[in-house]
């Protein structure tokens, strides 16, 4: 699936990113931020599970995703 939209937290330490469409839906992604000491470095991991629902339209998957985020 194509990531369409990443919509990150106000805070910076999440992200869900809208994919699809799969079968004529989207899905959500969600990712939080992790800090490795040894590496000195900020980096992604994929949340899991992804929050969820399937949505028929990429307006409600939006809502939804700044909803959970907010």
């Amino acid at each position: 699936m194509t990531e369409l939209i990443r919509i990150e937290a106000s805070n910076g330490n999440f992200y869900i990113k809208i994919v699809g469409p799969c079968d004529g839906s989207y899905s959500l992604e969600m990712y939080a931020a992790k800090y490795d000491d040894e590496e000195e470095k900020h980096y992604f991991v994929r949340v899991s599970p992804d929050p969820s629902g399937r949505f028929g339209d990429i307006a409600l998957a939006k809502r939804e995703a700044e909803l959970i985020l907010n």
